[in-house]
């Protein structure tokens, strides 16, 4: 996950092309004026926005890839936002939701899988599901449902435990001190940035949808944040999402992509798509389709999207 993704050749080619003009700009009087400028020359190419950065400058990106997110960067999570703008993303939901039941009843017993009881898988199925549902499946059906079956429970609990907000204490999950210190609702939001930065950044992406391991893809995921805050402001197919959000490194790391399949595809939709629409960020919707097509869907980010991941090197101008 710390590990840089290494340069394209074509990049490294055109670092070494334009190091090579600058050299023979001109004679240079000694090998420390000539260290001196490159410095500079360096520090002003990496200072320079780059259109197929998306705009970025190579600092920027740097930043957006390896640092923590919370400095005056462009890609910036604010930690503050209030309970009734996050309260109703699932994920969240569930996530504390969990957390409140361990303070209020005590620890829950884990079931030899390290999972939650279907007691209390049962509970949130009452909660979250339709009336229609519920009727669907009978009490029968929704007693013999495990948590790993419900990845909208399952997915929350890992984050909790990655997060270090809750922890397996004996066969019995248990809140630790960091959790009872941020479920006061007055900290929702830094835990709703908690559980964020868990997913995209602590949690193995693959393990949401068990497709190959691609690591470049989640190294690079800041990237694709940062563009989908820049091109999903009206709908967009979410299956240009690939073309138009992802870094340019991402595509040479996957598998080629055959005529039935494309695996880019496949990982912009379950660990790209699905984690921010589980934090409801972006929604979606399906574009009536001709007779023998697929469907489409299109995708736009939600005006938390604008709130949460925000530009820091705005508010650092404006400051």
């Amino acid at each position: 996950m710390d590990s840089q993704p290494p340069p394209r050749p074509e990049e490294i080619a055109a670092i070494f092309a334009a190091v090579r003009a600058e050299l023979a700009s001109r004679e240079w009087d000694s090998i420390e004026e000539l260290e001196a400028h490159m410095g500079r020359f360096m520090a002003r190419q990496n200072a320079a926005p780059q259109p197929d950065l998306g705009g970025l400058t190579p600092d920027e990106l740097a930043q957006v890839l390896y640092g923590d997110w919370r400095g005056p960067g462009p890609l910036r999570v604010v930690r503050e936002l209030p309970l009734a703008e996050i309260e109703a993303a699932p994920w969240f939901l569930v996530a504390r939701t969990l957390m409140t039941l361990i303070q209020r009843h005590g620890p829950i017993k884990a079931t030899q899988a390290g999972n939650l009881p279907r007691s209390v898988v049962r509970l949130f199925l009452d909660g979250i599901l339709s009336t229609e549902s519920r009727e669907r499946f009978g009490d029968a059906g929704l007693g013999s449902i495990n948590e790993q079956d419900m990845s909208v429970i399952h997915i929350p609990r890992v984050l909790l435990e990655i997060s270090k907000l809750i922890r397996n204490k004996k066969g019995r999950f248990v809140l630790t001190r960091e959790g009872r210190a941020l479920l006061p609702d007055d900290r929702a939001g830094e835990l709703y940035a908690v559980l964020f930065e868990a997913c995209f950044r602590g949690l193995d992406l693959a393990y949401l949808d068990g497709a190959p391991e691609a690591p470049v893809f989640q190294q690079l995921i800041g990237y694709a944040l940062v563009r989908l805050r820049d091109l999903a402001g009206e709908w967009i197919p979410a299956r240009d999402v690939d073309e138009r959000a992802l870094h340019p490194g991402v595509r040479p790391e996957v598998p080629v992509p055959s005529p039935l399949w494309d695996p880019i595809e496949t990982l912009v939709e379950t660990r790209l798509l699905l984690p921010l629409e589980r934090f409801g960020l972006v929604e979606r919707r399906e574009v009536p389709r001709e007779p023998l097509k697929y469907p489409r869907d299109e995708v736009r980010k939600n005006p938390l999207y604008d709130r949460f991941l925000v530009d820091g090197r705005l508010r650092v101008m404006r400051g």
